[in-house]
């Protein structure tokens, strides 16, 4: 999977560009946002929690971002490209590959 955020935002899947089938899932691609958006590789889950789901109370938004992060797992097509360790999430750089990581 190659990410580009530096100039445009675009996720290629192999060759080809990120598809949607139906209706686009917000949500999942709002967390992918917010994920790439720090300079630091991982981010605390709180921390998306908040970004995400601002007015959502405690467990019932870390329930929404399991939902959201297998969502956008599924939509990846690969289940390894996220790692949720250590009560942060992170992209997986043997999965991914991101412009400002060069």
């Amino acid at each position: 999977m190659r990410i580009w955020t530096l100039g445009r935002f675009s996720v290629h899947i192999g060759d080809a560009p990120l598809r949607f089938t139906g209706k686009t899932q917000k949500k999942p691609l709002e967390l992918l946002m917010v994920l790439l958006a720090p300079v630091a590789r991982q981010v605390a889950v709180g921390r998306l929690e908040e970004a995400v789901w601002p007015d959502t109370e405690g467990d019932a938004a870390y329930r929404s971002l399991g939902t959201a992060l297998h969502r956008l797992r599924k939509l990846l097509g690969c289940h390894d490209a996220l790692i949720l360790e250590a009560s942060c999430l992170s992209l997986n750089p043997r999965c991914c590959w991101l412009d400002r990581w060069l």
